[in-house]
């Protein structure tokens, strides 16, 4: 009866994107975090883009086992494990002594994030197939909420008390979560699913589509973690305040928020459930949004305006990214094949965050932002490539 009295009141794909939101709460609290942390322990960029790597070289360890234990033990229980790993990272965050010992926090945070997604994927799929394209895209919408609600919390609570503070709130956060997240009944667990590893990762790598589509994530990703790292610290180098540099990443979550909605409506609407080319359409965009940063940044009026579509597009790729890996992977297998093609796309942010702090360092800023534009605009001519060649072949099915 209390699971009938909650779902009436709220929705699956609500409950499903609150979860999202909590867990990014604390992933992407190394965004507003950055200009703290880098203060802290007195780091250059290239140590500030370590931070940002570890999250994903954490998720990307994950992949041996992450998406298997949400397709066995299923969505709920993942999720708990998931937001234990969140609250332990971060509690090794808040007793850091140095960099290292934060970057290894992100690196546990990352691990269990490495979860999140596969595990809210097939939770979205076990509800709503085929009828998941909308319910993804409000879900994934958790994902800069979350990082949102970061941005207006942990600043605040790093400059009244300290950045020890703020890693603590998210502690308690991600630990409350675990508590409160029941397990999977067992029902819900993929009793049928065997563990033949080596089999079905195999099967998902001779899928040409999945493949291709999470090479061009790559691209995709190195563009969004660049402004979730280098940001808030780019605008207080270009004179603006703390307040003000936090503002338009706020901004920017915003429109990433809206930009995942109206993308998957347009996706049904416009683009007839073609998920390739939304993500062509959003790619090209964001190739351009990047490029124009250094610009926007002259006139205060012009980085709120600028970073508000930058969100809508180099941020909102996700939803639809997430859109076609479920489609493309068999039901009961949602969970491995979401694990699979993050950790494809998860070396996009581990190699190139840490280089693009290096360009920094020995160039300009000016020099991020239009190699982020162009290496994003060469993933959009290698998608359209593709997309022509998969046409001609009635390969390309999303």
């Amino acid at each position: 009866m209390a699971n009938f009295t909650l779902r009436r009141i709220m929705p699956p794909f609500l409950q499903i994107m609150i979860l999202q939101l909590l867990a990014n709460f604390t992933t992407y609290s190394y965004s507003p975090l950055s200009v703290f942390i880098k203060g802290t322990f007195d780091l250059n960029f290239f140590e500030l883009g370590t931070i940002t790597s570890s999250v994903f070289a954490g998720a990307l360890l994950s992949v041996n086992f992450g998406g298997i234990m949400v397709d066995r033990l299923g969505s709920k229980t993942a999720l708990r494990i998931s937001f234990f790993l969140l609250s332990a990272g971060s509690l090794i965050a808040f007793t850091a002594q140095s960099y290292l010992v934060v970057v290894a926090g992100y690196a546990i945070i990352g691990f269990g994030y490495g979860i999140v997604t596969p595990a809210t994927n097939s939770a979205i799929i076990e509800v709503y197939y085929p009828r998941h394209a909308i319910p993804m895209g409000a879900k994934q919408a958790g994902v800069p909420l979350g990082a949102l609600l970061a941005t207006l919390v942990l600043p605040f609570i790093a400059i009244h008390f300290s950045l020890r503070y703020a890693f603590l709130a998210l502690v308690l956060v991600a630990f409350l979560i675990a508590l409160m997240t029941r397990d999977s009944r067992n029902s819900k667990k993929r009793e049928g699913v065997k563990l033949e590893v080596g089999k079905t990762m195999l099967s998902i790598l001779k899928n040409r589509n999945l493949v291709m589509v999470s090479i061009v994530a790559i691209f995709l990703i190195l563009g969004q973690q660049a402004i979730f790292t280098y940001l808030v610290v780019f605008m207080k180098f270009r004179g603006y305040d703390v307040f003000f540099s936090e503002m338009v990443l706020a901004l920017m979550l915003i429109g990433s928020t809206i930009g995942r909605i109206v993308w998957s409506f347009l996706s049904q609407i416009l683009f007839k459930g073609k998920q390739v080319n939304v993500l062509l359409t959003i790619a090209v965009l964001s190739g351009l949004m990047l490029m124009a940063v250094p610009l926007d940044a002259v006139l205060w009026y012009f980085a709120l305006i600028g970073s508000f579509f930058l969100g809508f597009t180099s941020i909102s790729w996700n939803s639809t990214f997430v859109t076609i890996i479920s489609e493309e992977a068999p039901r009961e297998q949602v969970g491995v094949y979401s694990e699979v093609s993050l950790s494809i796309m998860y070396t996009g942010a581990i190699v190139g965050i840490p280089l693009y702090g290096y360009v920094i360092d020995i160039t300009t800023y000016v020099n991020l932002w239009l190699i982020g534009g162009s290496v994003t605009l060469i993933a959009a001519g290698l998608l359209t490539v593709y997309k022509f060649i998969a046409s001609r072949k009635n390969l390309l099915t999303v």
